[in-house]
């Protein structure tokens, strides 16, 4: 699960997400309300897939359905990877950014935190990369309590640039807003070059266990 837990952790816009909020007028309250939005959305979305696979195992009995799964995962993946390559900024052109995110610095903390809760766990990468975590927690852990520790492993893992963003503002001040910036500008800049390396290396992997999987 660790390279689906990478995934989202260095997804460009939740990244650039929670930089912005940081940087603006009251950020440290509002940073900490998206962080929390985001590990809620993102702990009941790793939660939903979970319980889903149980169904699927119960109802199928074999592990047959969950390689499947990750077949189609892996596919949609690098089709996606594919449409990042057709859209991508022209050499010299700046990428294109989502309109909202002019908007951040007007959130209120009601407003981030719900930010922080869509980019988590509603937001379609994410929820393409829990399932491919999804699937392989579900084909090596049987037992309720090491499958709660696992979830609870890959949230971290999916979290660590928001949360460490939020912990670098929170205890260095000031002296943070300068890496901050930074890290949001090279976000900025590389994002779609990010993004479909991202594609290709998980959709290649996750789709090559899944064939692996039917022809064992």
């Amino acid at each position: 699960m660790l390279p689906a837990a990478l995934g989202i952790a260095l997804s460009p816009f939740p990244v650039i997400g929670i930089v912005l909020v940081l940087i603006s007028p009251n950020g440290r309250t509002k940073g900490v309300a998206f962080t929390a939005g985001w590990l809620a959305s993102l702990s009941l979305l790793t939660a939903v897939v979970l319980l889903a696979f149980e169904q699927i195992q119960d109802s199928d009995g074999s592990r047959t359905a969950v390689d499947w799964v990750r077949v189609v995962v892996g596919v949609a993946l690098l089709l996606a990877a594919g449409r990042k390559w057709r859209t991508r900024p022209r050499r010299g052109a700046q990428a294109e950014l989502p309109a909202w995110m002019s908007r951040v610095s007007e959130l209120s903390v009601r407003r981030a935190a719900r930010m922080g809760a869509l980019l988590g766990g509603v937001n379609p990468k994410n929820v393409v990369f829990t399932i491919a975590a999804g699937s392989s927690i579900a084909e090596l852990v049987d037992d309720g309590v090491n499958e709660i520790a696992a979830a609870a492993l890959f949230v971290g893992l999916s979290s660590i640039t928001v949360v460490g963003a939020t912990a670098l503002q929170l205890f260095a001040g000031n002296r943070g807003g300068g890496a901050l910036t930074a890290v949001g500008d090279f976000m900025v800049r590389y994002a779609n070059a990010i993004t479909m390396v991202m594609f290709v290396a998980l959709g290649g992997m996750i789709l090559g266990d899944g064939i692996a999987g039917l022809t064992a």
